[in-house]
């Protein structure tokens, strides 16, 4: 699967630790068993999951990963295995405190 121009946050310098305020994981919910791994346009792997299996077609779990892309990139999920794949999720840092 392809997503287009996905934005990943600015990756300017935005938290109280100093990290970028891209993006910072990856939530999959799965079902099945197998590897999901994604890549940004330029082919770079990014993240990559081994999915363990679940106690059926429709019992999803959720497994998150570290994933650290910032800007606007193509995105490619490829699931390699009987995987079923329900949703993807992306999550950045928190935002600075009082």
């Amino acid at each position: 699967m392809v997503y287009r121009a996905c934005d990943f946050g600015s990756g300017a310098p935005g938290t109280r630790s100093g990290a970028s305020s891209g993006t910072r994981s990856v939530t999959v919910e799965v079902s099945g068993e197998g590897t999901l791994e994604l890549a940004l346009d330029d082919g770079e792997m990014i993240a990559h999951l081994d999915i363990a299996p679940t106690a059926g077609p429709y019992a999803y779990a959720s497994v998150t990963t570290p994933f650290d892309a910032s800007g606007v990139h193509d995105l490619r999920i490829e699931l390699r295995g009987p995987l079923r794949l329900a949703h993807v999720g992306f999550a950045g840092p928190l935002p600075p405190g009082p």
